[in-house]
């Protein structure tokens, strides 16, 4: 409004629009309003962008804002209101002309995720994680908390407020911040409980997304199921970096552009957000970086990966944190630590498999060797680590009903039986390359 004020014309939508695709992104510019709204406004930025983040992070006094210098004649358009003439010519009464400052908030302080002005940061392509903006819009982000975890932004006090709070937007009874209610207790403070699984299989990667799906999902659920029969909230595994069905684009963060699949509407795709973390990584994998799974609309709709009630990875690591740096560095070099209870998986396995011939979980020895390794308290951390006879995936849990099963994992509870819903032709296009 202001700038179509002071340039005696209408600007009108300077950005791309979702539905069609820009070829020349300067002569879109140019033609709308672009050099019109230039010669009419001297625009600069008063710090550069460098010397506000810098500011910023050494906590001292912040440099003037990013502005806007108007050289307009003013009218006095009644008593005490003065507005700029668009024509130009001083209305009778009139002051003398003066120039207008006003402080904006431009591209280089605030990014969105879609990154649609010029010299803005996208979320999307991962820059976030080592060149954060000021301020961050998270419009177009499919989930803005997942997203926020990854970065390590989330505030976890945030969901002590929200625990109560549904989430009406979305209709999905969850709530409005990171951490389901029913977990909570589990997931923070003094009766911090959580549970991890760990494996090779979970730091190598699985290229077919079809195969990655038929697998991870499987493994989520009865992750669930195991956290719930201890008492405990199931940490959501990280996914390899290195997969190829993560899209793929050139000028990101190392070349990952963090969206559920393409085209849009990313109907089955499946993608991941990044983010920094102290979790040991496989040799060959970007260091010191993880990747947390998303899932398209009809993944969502079809397959229930949201029902698994599980918690994001960084609850883990800032769980760790809260006991101290030797239980982080513990936790992240993959050694043991009063606070921190690995279990091998192949030596609390039953002595027969069940109906399908696998292995099953025998929880009375699971938590018996628990207690045996931390008999004063319970641990705040508990991993398992795939092992043995279940060294290539987590086993059901043995003597655990359907009913209860259905009861934790909602319409989720298919993917605990192995019972997958349909999927695009294997090999049909999902992600542009």
């Amino acid at each position: 409004v202001l700038a179509s004020a002071f340039c005696k014309r209408r600007v009108v939508h300077r950005m791309p629009y979702a539905s069609h695709k820009v070829l020349d992104g300067p002569r879109f510019d140019k033609v709308l309003a672009g050099d019109d709204f230039l010669t009419c406004t001297q625009f600069h930025e008063k710090p550069s962008r460098k010397a506000l983040l810098e500011a910023a992070q050494a906590g001292g006094t912040q440099p003037d804002p990013p502005w806007h210098e108007l050289d307009l004649p003013l009218s006095r358009a009644g008593p005490g209101a003065v507005v700029p003439d668009r024509d130009g010519a001083a209305l009778p009464g009139a002051p003398s002309p003066k120039r207008e400052t006003i402080a904006l908030l431009t591209a280089p302080a605030l990014s969105t995720w879609h990154g649609t002005a010029t010299g803005e940061i996208a979320g999307w392509s991962g820059f976030w994680i080592n060149r954060p903006p000021m301020i961050t819009h998270f419009v177009g982000c499919l989930s803005k908390a997942e997203a926020m975890q990854s970065l390590r932004w989330w505030h976890y006090e945030s969901d002590d407020l929200a625990a109560d709070v549904a989430d009406r937007a979305r209709s999905t009874g969850r709530p409005m911040g990171a951490i389901v209610p029913s977990l909570l207790p589990k997931a923070r403070g003094p009766g911090t409980a959580l549970l991890a699984v760990e494996g090779d299989r979970f730091s190598k990667p699985i290229h077919d997304k079809r195969d990655f799906l038929e697998w991870h999902l499987v493994q989520r659920a009865r992750l669930a199921v195991l956290a719930a029969e201890l008492g405990r909230a199931g940490v959501e595994p990280q996914v390899d970096c290195r997969n190829e069905w993560i899209v793929r684009f050139p000028e990101a963060f190392h070349g990952i552009r963090q969206s559920p699949g393409w085209p849009w509407p990313f109907q089955w795709g499946v993608g991941v957000h990044m983010g920094p973390c102290a979790s040991k990584r496989p040799e060959g994998h970007p260091e010191g970086l993880c990747c947390h799974p998303i899932f398209g609309p009809k993944l969502r709709e079809q397959w229930f990966p949201s029902q698994a009630p599980l918690v994001h990875h960084a609850v883990l690591e800032t769980a760790a944190a809260a006991v101290g740096e030797e239980a982080s560095a513990a936790l992240a070099a993959g050694r043991p630590h009063p606070s921190i209870v690995r279990i091998e998986l192949g030596t609390v396995l039953t002595e027969e498999g069940g109906p399908d011939g696998l292995p099953r979980i025998d929880i009375e020895r699971l938590k018996a060797a628990i207690a045996q390794a931390s008999p004063d308290k319970a641990p705040p951390i508990v991993v398992v680590e795939l092992s043995g006879r279940a060294s290539d995936a987590l086993p059901p849990v043995a003597h655990v009903t359907n009913a209860h099963v259905r009861g934790i994992l909602k319409n989720a509870a298919r993917l605990y039986f192995g019972d997958l819903p349909a999927l695009p032709v294997r090999g049909q296009p999902t992600n542009s390359k």
